[in-house]
């Protein structure tokens, strides 16, 4: 598998799916709030994928996205062992492209007309 572009674009659409039905974080109630969870938990979430010993962060934000991000991390490596054989790059790819999936269906083509009230 690493190499294998399509193999990463299959693991990108199961992780996403994976997310999909299992975390809560990709659901807030406003545009701005889905977007920053997002960015902020799939970008630690690349990090801790490629370096597990990543130090706890310093602010309260940077830490609860931490602690998402430890979890999704760890229950991506269980749900798909795959994972642990791409390098460095392979998964900072696939976890971008997760994020961008995330961010293309949560936020940009959300249907949803609260998410962008301005008085909500």
């Amino acid at each position: 598998m690493p190499g294998d572009k399509s193999g990463i674009d299959d693991l990108a659409e199961k992780i996403y799916l994976f997310i999909q039905g299992k975390c809560l974080w990709q659901f807030f109630p406003r545009e701005w709030d889905r977007k920053a969870n997002i960015e902020g938990i799939m970008g630690m979430a690349a990090e801790l994928i490629v370096n597990p010993k990543l130090p706890q962060p310093e602010t309260l934000v940077d830490r609860y996205y931490y602690v998402e991000a430890k979890l999704l991390v760890s229950d991506i490596k269980k749900e798909f062992p795959q994972v642990l054989e791409l390098g460095e790059d392979e998964k900072r790819e696939l976890m971008e492209r997760v994020k961008q999936k995330l961010l293309e269906v949560m936020v940009l083509k959300s249907i949803n007309p609260e998410l962008r009230l301005s008085s909500y």
